[in-house]
């Protein structure tokens, strides 16, 4: 059910707050794709991040420098290969 309200398009940005808290890795992915995150809200969706929450995240969210370069960390530390999505935030 959450994952399903996560795609919904008249979230409030309370609703949004209390799904990031839930953590859940499929409600993350679709928080990522379907909504407009806040600065605060991309940053707490980072803490739990899975490669298709970043993946939207690069695609469809608006990323200060900050979180770009965060992401990055991220992907270089992982024992995943992260190239292409390393390769889409750096053009």
């Amino acid at each position: 059910m959450r994952i399903i309200i996560s795609q919904r398009n008249d979230l409030t940005t309370k609703e949004i707050d209390k799904l990031i808290s839930l953590e859940n890795k499929d409600v993350l992915i679709n928080l990522s794709r379907f909504q407009n995150l806040t600065i605060e809200q991309i940053d707490n969706v980072l803490l739990n991040s899975v490669y298709l929450s970043k993946k939207y995240l690069i695609e469809n969210q608006k990323l200060i420098l900050e979180q770009k370069n965060k992401l990055i960390d991220l992907m270089k530390n992982s024992s995943l290969d992260y190239k292409d999505l390393i390769n889409k935030i750096n053009t």
